[in-house]
């Protein structure tokens, strides 16, 4: 049996086994994401349908200027940010004794 365009030879021989297998898998494989794909745009749309009615809850309109304090504190996040500076410091010296 001959297929294809006239410039090229193309002859096909029956479809292996494996061959029908990988295509069975690749169609399952395909199925699955197509359906997480719809399912994770249904719980997108459903968050953004929640954000919405929360937003609508709130006593003001939030702006873009509002800053929304979580659980650390300024005071908190300066000392984080003091010690994660010393304890950079501290390894850049570690590594360049060691390697340097």
């Amino acid at each position: 049996m001959q297929s294809g365009c006239d410039y090229f030879k193309w002859f096909d021989t029956d479809m292996v086994d494996w061959q029908k297998d990988v295509i069975n898998v690749l169609l399952a494989e395909k199925h699955k994401m197509a359906t997480d794909h719809n399912l994770l745009k249904a719980r997108v749309t459903s968050l953004e349908k929640e954000n919405r009615r929360l937003t609508q809850q709130m006593p003001g309109k939030p702006t873009a200027n509002r800053v929304v304090h979580g659980v650390i504190s300024n005071d908190q996040l300066c000392i984080l940010v003091a010690l994660c500076a010393i304890v950079s410091v501290l390894a850049s010296a570690i590594v360049v004794k060691l390697f340097g």
